[in-house]
C-alpha cells in the first residue's frame, strides 16, 4: 500500500484532501513543514467536533512536573500524539509518531493525509447514507416520546380522576351515614313524641279529673256554706239543746275537717300532677322544635342524596370514559411495539452491515500488516547494510584522519626544515 501511495501522483493527493475538507497545497505536500501537519490535524479533528482547547490543556500531573512554561508546548505535542494515536489505531493507521508531527517526511505525509481524507470522504458518505434513515428514527422517536407524554397525560387524568371519583366516594359514604344517623336520631324522637304523648294524654286526663275534682270541691265548699246558713238559722239557745247541738256540730266539724285535710291533700297531689305535667309539656315542646330541625336536616340530606345519585352518574361517565381511554393506549401501546420492533430490525441490519464492513476491514488491516512486517524486514536488512557502510565510513575516515595528521606533521616538519634553511641562509 505504502507503494501504491508513493506512486500516487501529488496532485491527486491534494485533490482527495481538498474534497475531504482538508487544508493542502501542493508545495507543502512536496516540502511538509510542522506548522501545516499542525493545521492539517488540527482541521481532521474539528471535522469530528474534538475540542483542540481540551487536548492542549495539561493534565494535573503535567502541571506537577512542568519545571518551565516553555514545557507546555512539549506537553501539548504530547497530548496531542496521545489523542490521535486512539483514532488512527482505528482507523488502521498504527505507525504514527511524534517525529511524523515535527519533522514530516514526504513519503509518510502522503500516506497518512490518504488515509485521514479517505476517512473523512468515508464518514461524509456514511452520514449522507444513514441521514434520512436517522431523520425517520429521529421522527420515530419524537412520536414515542410524544405517545409517552400523551399516556402519561392519559394516566395522570385517570388518576386523577379516580382519586376524584374515590372522594366522591367517601362523601357518598359519609352522607350516607349521615343519613342512617339521622334517620335513626328520627326514629327515637318519633318513639320518644308517641311516648311524650301518651304522658300528655295521661296528663291531660288527669288535669281533667283535677278540673273535676276542683269543681267537685267548689260545689262542695258551696254546700257546706249553705248548710252553714241552714245550722246558723236553727241555732237554739236552750242549753240542753245547744249543749246536743254543739256536740252534733262537733261531730259534724271534725268530719269536716277530715274531709277538708283528704281534700287540700288531693289538690297538692293534683298541683304536683300540674307542674309535671307543664314540665312534660315544655319537653314535648322542645321534641316539636328538634323534629322541626330534624325534617330541616332530612330535606338537606334527601337533597345530598340527589348530588350523591348525579356524582354516581358521573362516576360511570368517568369510568366509561377512562375504558375508552384504556383502550386508546392499548392501541397506541400496541403500535408503539410494532414502531419499535421495526426500529430494532433497522438497527440489526445495520449493524449486520457494519458486521461486515468491519470484517472486510479488518482483512484488509491485516493483509497491510502483513505487508508491513514484509516491509519491516526489508527496512531492517537495509538499515544493517546502512549499518555496516557506516562503519566502514567511520573506519576509513579514521584512517583518513590519521593520513591527514602524518601528512600534517610531515608539513609541519618540512616547513620547519625550510625555516631553518632560510635562517641560516639569510645569516651567512
Amino acid at each position: 500500500m505504502d507503494t501504491d501511495v508513493n506512486k500516487m501522483p501529488v496532485n491527486k493527493i491534494h485533490r482527495i484532501l481538498l474534497d475531504a475538507g482538508l487544508p493542502s497545497t501542493i508545495e507543502d505536500l512536496k516540502n511538509p513543514a510542522e506548522q501545516y501537519i499542525m493545521m492539517l490535524l488540527t482541521s481532521f479533528l474539528s471535522q469530528f467536533g474534538i475540542n483542540m482547547n481540551l487536548i492542549d490543556q495539561p493534565t494535573a500531573e503535567q502541571c506537577a512536573i512542568m519545571t518551565y512554561f516553555k514545557d507546555s508546548d512539549i506537553i501539548s505535542l504530547i497530548n496531542l500524539h496521545t489523542a490521535l494515536t486512539q483514532i488512527f489505531n482505528k482507523i488502521f493507521l498504527e505507525d504514527f509518531h511524534i517525529t511524523d508531527i515535527t519533522n514530516p517526511g514526504q513519503k509518510r505525509l502522503r500516506r497518512q493525509a490518504k488515509f485521514l481524507a479517505n476517512f473523512v470522504l468515508y464518514a461524509m458518505q456514511k452520514k449522507i447514507d444513514i441521514k434520512d434513515r436517522m431523520d425517520e428514527v429521529h421522527a420515530r422517536s419524537k412520536l414515542l416520546e410524544e405517545l409517552k407524554d400523551k399516556k402519561t397525560q392519559i394516566v395522570e387524568s385517570i388518576n386523577d380522576k379516580a382519586l376524584h371519583k374515590a372522594k366522591q366516594l367517601s362523601l357518598m359514604k359519609k352522607l350516607e351515614n349521615d343519613i342512617q344517623h339521622v334517620q335513626s336520631k328520627i326514629e327515637k324522637n318519633n318513639k320518644r313524641e308517641l311516648e311524650l304523648e301518651l304522658i300528655k294524654n295521661k296528663a291531660e286526663k288527669g288535669n281533667h279529673k283535677a278540673k273535676e275534682l276542683c269543681r267537685s270541691v267548689k260545689a262542695t265548699v258551696m254546700k257546706l256554706s249553705k248548710e252553714i246558713d241552714d245550722l246558723q238559722s236553727e241555732v237554739v239557745y236552750s242549753p240542753e239543746e245547744f249543749r246536743s247541738r254543739l256536740n252534733e256540730l262537733e261531730e259534724q266539724k271534725n268530719v269536716k275537717i277530715e274531709e277538708r285535710d283528704i281534700m287540700q291533700e288531693a289538690i297538692q297531689d293534683k298541683k304536683q300532677s300540674m307542674k309535671q305535667i307543664g314540665a312534660e309539656l315544655d319537653i314535648i315542646q322542645k321534641v316539636n322544635d328538634e323534629l322541626t330541625a330534624l325534617k330541616i336536616i332530612y330535606e338537606q340530606l334527601m337533597n345530598q342524596k340527589t348530588q350523591s345519585d348525579n356524582i354516581k352518574k358521573q362516576i360511570e361517565s368517568l369510568n366509561n370514559m377512562r375504558n375508552e381511554q384504556q383502550s386508546k393506549l392499548s392501541m397506541l401501546k400496541s403500535q408503539t411495539d410494532s414502531e419499535v420492533n421495526e426500529l430494532k430490525s433497522y438497527r440489526k441490519e445495520d449493524i449486520v452491515k457494519l458486521d461486515d464492513l468491519y470484517k472486510q476491514l479488518l482483512s484488509e488491516k491485516n493483509s497491510k500488516k502483513t505487508q508491513l512486517d514484509a516491509r519491516k524486514v526489508y527496512f531492517n536488512e537495509k538499515c544493517l547494510e546502512r549499518n555496516k557502510l557506516k562503519e566502514e565510513i567511520r573506519r576509513k575516515e579514521e584512517v583518513s584522519a590519521a593520513l591527514v595528521q602524518n601528512f600534517q606533521g610531515i608539513y609541519d616538519n618540512e616547513i620547519a626544515d625550510e625555516l631553518k634553511l632560510r635562517k641560516a641562509y639569510r645569516e651567512l
